[in-house]
């Protein structure tokens, strides 16, 4: 191997396939929220909804879908297992550029697998744009307690492009 190559990780090394919906990844328990960091710390805002006797719950807008997190010692087991999961492909391929991870070939529901330079400026983009949009989506990802409400997101986030600012706004 020259000093150029290097090994790359595999994206199931970081990232399992969820049976909720095929747009939906979730993050293994050694990697938790690294994903959240790397949007955090690029200045993407985030929402929280942390109550006593309630569960952790996080949001975080990545392009066109969301970095949610649930977790916490209070409240009852939620609907959802505990953990960091990726809504969309495009948030999950641009990890895959973050993180050094080899993507999967085209996957099951993705209309085209976007390339690295489109993710990288989406990003850029994303990152200088108005933040009350951002955050009100983010507040979209507050409401998934269990995996209903997780398929309902995916729902507003994706099959209904043209009404998720009147989803926003209410």
């Amino acid at each position: 191997m020259s000093e150029t190559e290097h090994l790359s990780r595999r994206w199931t090394d970081v990232f399992i396939r969820s049976r909720v919906s095929p747009c939906v990844f979730n993050v293994r328990r050694v990697h938790k929220r690294e994903a959240t960091k790397l949007a955090v710390d690029a200045g993407l805002p985030t929402e929280i909804s942390a109550n006593m006797y309630e569960n952790y719950y996080q949001s975080t807008v990545l392009l066109d879908g969301l970095i949610l997190f649930t977790g916490g010692p209070y409240g009852w087991d939620p609907g959802l297992k505990r953990g960091e999961r990726v809504v969309g492909y495009r948030p999950f391929r641009l990890l895959c550029v973050l993180m050094d991870l080899t993507p999967p070939r085209q996957l099951k529901g993705e209309n085209s697998v976007p390339d690295k330079e489109s993710l990288l400026a989406g990003f850029e983009r994303q990152t200088t744009e108005p933040v009350e949009p951002l955050r009100a989506r983010a507040r979209l990802g507050l409401r998934v307690r269990d995996q209903s409400d997780l398929v309902n997101l995916v729902r507003i986030l994706f099959e209904e492009q043209g009404s998720i600012n009147e989803r926003i706004q209410k």
